[in-house]
């Protein structure tokens, strides 16, 4: 159990930091190196092996909470009751020496901080899954000594998705010619034709889009297992409509097949936080109070488990690894087959034999 009586400052007076000889760089070990100095290092490696720029701003946002907690942690008190903003505890975190990792009971600190902070359990994993990949880095590194950082396990909550009232509101094809309005109506209709994630769309080019065998490549995928999906007819009339329209491809034209399938009103493409906020803006501007881009997966998701599609194939169509998440989504939804129950068990279908009512004497 950790000692509340002390700080950690205080704690950490028993602790040797373990040197690292870098060639060229000197000497430096985790009681003289920061830790941003570290973080950036970590940060070098994830965007060498291929990780998209989500994770990547997924682990800067946590390092941003990880750090801010150092500095409550740390500083003395009547240091930190002069600091009013976030972004200075930030910058006070970011200066610490990486060695606030070898507490051994900084996982507990940091734990409890987020409770008090008002953090549900799933939001407290999803800060320790970017703290555990960092501080296995420094492991890894030779900064810290190795030990095993566990997460505890926490039941998805229900997610939510789009209504078939908001859906009608959503769906309905715009009257104007403005070219933004329609874009985001059309990737609207893709999304729930497709289930792909922001980063699959937006990575999109023009010749990923076979419509003559109606199928599209999605080679941006978060398990890195380019895939191709079938498209149905409604979504393959859409694109075709929208490409000779706004994306022609003609002998006239200077667009080439590597050209973005989803765009601005320049031409170029699109960024994840671009198009999230144009969904935003059509959405409010149609009487829809929800905005996430990642309910029309959800909705998608749920419509496909209730409808009778089977979990081998929403994989495919969701690109997920492994079969773990589709369940979950079974299981999420399972509430919402109380009707299906009813037309389907054997109960319900089986003829009921008559007969005098027994009466209990």
């Amino acid at each position: 159990m950790a000692n509340l009586t002390k700080r950690p400052s205080e704690r950490k007076k028993e602790l040797v930091a373990k040197p690292i000889v870098l060639k060229g760089k000197g000497e430096r070990n985790s009681m003289n190196t920061r830790i941003s100095a570290v973080q950036k290092e970590f940060l070098v490696e994830q965007e060498v092996k291929g990780n998209s720029t989500d994770t990547l701003r997924y682990y800067k946002s946590s390092f941003r909470r990880m750090n801010k907690f150092i500095a409550q942690n740390e500083l003395p008190q009547e240091l930190l009751e002069k600091v009013k903003e976030d972004d200075d505890l930030i910058s006070m975190g970011e200066k610490m020496p990486l060695g606030v990792l070898l507490d051994k009971d900084f996982e507990v600190d940091f734990k409890r901080h987020l409770e008090e902070s008002g953090c549900n359990p799933r939001t407290i994993n999803t800060y320790f899954r970017a703290y555990r990949a960092f501080a296995y880095y420094c492991m890894d590194e030779g900064w810290i000594p190795v030990r095993k950082i566990s997460i505890k396990t926490s039941k998805a909550p229900i997610k939510q998705v789009y209504s078939e009232e908001e859906l009608k509101k959503l769906l309905k094809k715009p009257k104007t010619s403005n070219f933004t309005e329609y874009r985001n109506w059309v990737v609207v209709n893709y999304m729930l034709a497709t289930g792909n994630r922001l980063s699959s769309i937006v990575a999109l080019n023009i010749e990923d889009v076979d419509l003559e065998n109606g199928y599209i490549n999605v080679n941006t995928q978060k398990n890195k297992r380019p895939v191709a999906i079938p498209l149905v007819k409604q979504i393959r009339r859409i694109l075709k409509e929208y490409i000779t329209l706004y994306r022609n491809l003609e002998e006239d034209s200077d667009l080439m097949g590597t050209d973005p399938l989803f765009c601005n009103r320049f031409g170029e493409r699109l960024t994840g936080d671009g198009l999230i906020n144009a969904i935003s803006k059509y959405n409010k501007n149609r009487g829809v109070a929800k905005t996430s881009i990642h309910l029309f997966r959800h909705t998608f998701a749920k419509d496909w488990i209730l409808r009778g599609g089977d979990l081998f194939s929403l994989q495919k169509m969701l690109g997920h690894s492994s079969l773990d998440m589709v369940k979950n989504y079974a299981n999420l939804y399972s509430r919402d087959i109380k009707d299906k129950a009813e037309e389907f068990s054997f109960l319900s279908n089986t003829r009921r034999t008559t007969g005098n009512t027994l009466r209990l004497k």
